[in-house]
């Protein structure tokens, strides 16, 4: 700037000039000069020789010469007054100016801008620098308002800037409303400053798998941790506060320490916080009452660490124990000289971080009983059982039982079975030990029969003779449930054996009984053998008497005498049932003659034919392989379809053992068969000559058979092939359906017997 505008400034500010409005004008007064530039008591000086702006206005003299600029020309002295007519005064030359200088429209000031910034958050001790337009600095140590600029002209611009961070501690101050142009007093400038946070962490380490730790800073921001490696709290701390990290849940079994973990945040993120993780090694331990003066017991810890005490009071093993494992206080040895029984409680556990210091070992003087119970042992059976190889006690009824010797507290016992009961085996469990200080009742004695197993389809109240090599044993059922049996023999274990029925229930109900399971085998050493006794009524009319009521059907069917059981239908309903069917024909019948055969040598007594399920084909049972030989009556007649009796059925009653008797011939009944069906050809009438040789009898009158070729033979003379044959009914006579042949002459048939 030119020396004449600090001169403009400088009058202007002598006569008041401010940095309010501009006014209409003013006037210098008469007779002043020119200030010299070497005046010490100058305007330039009195604002510090500091530049200022261009007035851009004009002066004039009091008698109406007007100074219309204040900048010159480029060609006027750097010092003058430029007056409206051109000419040229300079400031330093000490001419006066006349009495009265207008400036044409001068500026009026109200008085100074300042700008102004409030700083607030602070710390205390701490400062703040900051710049206006990159001028000078301003420093701030505490909060409130200073002003940055304390006089400027109107339409100054200012940008005021942080050149320099608190730094104690670190903070970062905000400039808000830090720019724009001074047209009066600024004072919405502000400057925030927040002290700078950072986050607190470290490192864990010895952490065990599957542990949980929770750390804390600062009593809260609980942090939990599962692994070992770094970690950091989530919320951070301010710069120049404390911090301070603790264990707030330890982990099971382990002991975490904290080591740096307390101190001042400062000026960056704290990561040297260090928590380790240990398993501790603790004492196990506990207190000793009631043992006798003079005695001296023995304990243990897991087998081993042995600790003799001599008096009551506390103890401690002198092994530590790793946190985390078993620990097991156990009696050694019990107290001697004097007999006594010390016996531990609260003796087990897993040690924890801490010591063990609640184990009870008690001693007491006296004697105790041995007892327990005793199962499986057969009627009558006895079992002699010794402690400690001593005198025998001999049991003989199942339940509990106690021994009739005391034996001391404190004393070592040892149950064993002296001698076995015949065919059985029995064994002890939970059998030896040391007795305490109350009674030992839970010795258990189990017994099992060598031969042992189930039977089923014995009828209610029948007994059964089984034989174990040879040795004739019963068994008994009360029901036909499977309630297990044992067998009483003189067999050993390691001895063969072969089981057998030797004698079947034959009245009222006839069943025969076999070992269907493990007949023959070895005997074992321990658990008995099992075995199965399947018993089967002997016939249809020994099923229906077991069980009554029962619907006809194919049953299981086994004489007794027979090689083994067969499939055989039984009809329950006709003529009080019971009745086995032993011959059917095919449907449909045939054209009869009076010889009748289908040409085939395949039914009859002695041929198996058929099948029951198969209705469509002729069925025939062989009655002596089956073992059907005791009936003694016989159901016969026509059929309408399967096995539904038709309209003549007749029962005929047999001699005794009639089958077996007459296997090549036949014989005369001592009387006609009676009639089930409705009665059509009651009685049966006596036939015309046929004009065959002995033709003197009714027809049914004999039966037999005299060979496969004729089937089921009923007839009224010796000899002859009349009866059921696998076509149908030949009778010979009534092939006029009369009653001359009982109706069925040409029908279909079946034959049962009972």
């Amino acid at each position: 700037m030119r020396p004449w505008r600090t001169y403009a400034l400088v009058l202007g500010v002598l006569l008041g000039l401010g940095c309010g409005s501009v006014g209409p004008e003013f006037a210098l007064p008469a007779g002043d000069a020119a200030p010299d530039s070497s005046d010490t008591g100058s305007a330039a000086d009195a604002i510090g020789g500091g530049e200022a702006s261009v007035v851009d206005s004009g002066f004039g003299p009091a008698d109406g010469t007007v100074i219309d600029a204040v900048a010159p020309p480029d060609t006027a002295p750097d010092s003058a007054v430029v007056l409206a007519d051109s000419t040229t005064t300079p400031m330093d030359s000490g001419v006066a100016l006349p009495d009265t200088a207008l400036i044409d429209s001068p500026p009026s000031f109200d008085g100074p801008i300042s700008i102004s910034v409030a700083v607030t958050g602070l710390a205390s001790g701490d400062s703040v620098v900051l710049q206006d337009n990159g001028g000078p600095s301003l420093t701030v140590s505490m909060n409130g308002t200073a002003a940055i600029e304390a006089a400027v002209v109107p339409g100054t611009p200012y940008a005021i800037t942080v050149t320099t961070q608190p730094s104690s501690p670190p903070q970062t101050c905000t400039v808000s409303n830090g720019v724009g142009t001074a047209e009066s007093n600024v004072a919405s400038v502000t400057v925030a400053c927040v002290t700078d946070s950072f986050s607190i962490g470290g490192m864990l380490d010895g952490l065990t798998t599957g542990g949980t730790v929770v750390l804390q800073d600062n009593g809260g921001n609980n942090l939990p941790l599962s692994a070992n490696g770094p970690f950091t709290f989530a919320t951070p701390v301010n710069s120049a506060s404390p911090y301070g990290v603790t264990v707030l849940t330890q982990p099971v079994d382990q002991q975490c320490t904290v080591t740096h973990g307390a101190g001042t945040v400062g000026a960056a993120a704290v990561l040297s916080v260090i928590v380790t993780c240990a398993t501790p090694n603790v004492t196990v331990g506990g207190v000793l009452t009631g043992l006798a003066a003079g005695n001296s017991v023995v304990l243990q810890d897991d087998g081993g660490d042995s600790l003799t005490l001599t008096s009551n009071g506390m103890f401690m093993f002198s092994a530590p124990v790793a946190d985390g494992t078993l620990y097991e206080v156990t009696v050694s040895t019990q107290p001697s000289p004097q007999t006594q029984a010390c016996t531990v409680s609260a003796g087990m556990g897993t040690v924890g971080a801490t010591n063990v210091t609640g184990v009870l070992v008690n001693c007491m003087a006296g004697t105790v009983t041995l007892g327990g119970t005793l199962s499986g042992l057969a009627p009558t059976s006895v079992i002699a059982l010794s402690n400690n190889a001593g005198p025998d006690t001999n049991l003989t009824t199942n339940g509990p039982f106690v021994l009739p010797t005391p034996v001391p507290i404190g004393a070592s016992y040892a149950i064993t079975v002296h001698g076995q009961p015949l065919g059985e085996t029995c064994s002890v469990t939970l059998g030896a030990g040391t007795t305490g200080t109350t009674n030992v009742s839970d010795i258990v004695v189990t017994c099992v029969s060598l031969l042992s197993g189930t039977v089923t389809g014995l009828p209610a109240g029948e007994t059964l003779t089984a034989l174990a090599n040879g040795t004739s044993t019963n068994v008994s059922s009360a029901s036909l449930s499977s309630t297990p049996f044992s067998l009483r023999s003189t067999l050993v274990p390691g001895q063969a054996y072969a089981i057998s029925v030797g004698a079947s229930p034959t009245s009222p109900i006839s069943v025969s009984c076999v070992v269907t399971a493990n007949a023959t085998g070895t005997i074992g050493t321990s658990a008995g053998t099992s075995l199965a006794i399947t018993c089967t009524p002997a016939s249809c009319a020994d099923l229906l008497a077991e069980t009554p009521g029962v619907a006809s059907g194919i049953y299981a069917i086994y004489p007794q005498g027979a090689a083994a059981p067969f499939q055989g239908y039984c009809d329950m309903l006709t003529d009080g049932g019971g009745w086995l069917l032993v011959g059917r024909s095919q449907p449909g019948g045939w054209t009869p003659a009076c010889v009748g055969t289908d040409g085939a040598n395949d039914f009859g007594w002695q041929t198996s034919r058929g099948s029951l399920t198969d209705d469509t084909q002729a069925y025939s049972l062989n009655v002596a392989t089956a073992g059907v030989t005791s009936f003694t009556q016989l159901l016969f007649g026509n059929y309408s379809a399967g096995k539904q009796w038709g309209s003549r059925v007749f029962v005929q009653t047999l001699p005794a053992n009639w089958l077996t008797t007459y296997t090549t011939t036949d014989v005369e009944f001592a009387a006609l068969p009676t009639e089930v069906s409705v009665p059509a050809c009651v009685p049966l009438p006596t036939p015309p000559d046929n004009g065959s040789v002995g033709n003197t009898g009714a027809m049914f009158l004999r039966g037999g058979y005299t060979s496969a070729t004729y089937g089921f033979q009923l007839r009224d003379v010796p000899g002859g092939q009349f009866g059921l044959m696998a076509s149908g009914w030949a009778t010979c006579y009534g092939e006029d359906s009369s009653c001359y042949g009982g109706g069925i002459n040409g029908a279909p048939g079946m034959m049962m017997v009972r």
